[in-house]
């Protein structure tokens, strides 16, 4: 990639011609990379529903946050106690 520009032989013109275009290669690159990563980095944001659930057990009460959308994974309960079967 690099070339020693004093061993090969150019005119003034042909060393101005070639300089411009690296340097507009390399500036094209340059914006292209720029704008790539500002469009990578545009995110838009999204707020996520939490909901709670509170119950008690033998140290307090525990709540466990859930994102709204698992409320289809949820049983709805009566809240009364239940009896505890031990599976064999």
């Amino acid at each position: 990639m690099f070339i020693i520009w004093w061993k090969i032989k150019m005119t003034h013109k042909q060393f101005k011609q070639a300089n411009r275009l690296i340097l507009s290669t390399l500036g094209t690159i340059l914006i292209l990379l720029f704008f790539s990563l500002f469009l990578v980095g545009c995110v838009s944001q999204k707020e996520v529903v939490y909901r709670k659930i509170s119950f008690a057990d033998t140290n307090g009460v525990t709540t466990v946050y859930y994102p709204a959308t698992m409320d289809k994974y949820v049983i709805a309960d009566d809240g009364k106690a239940k009896p505890m079967l031990v599976k064999p």
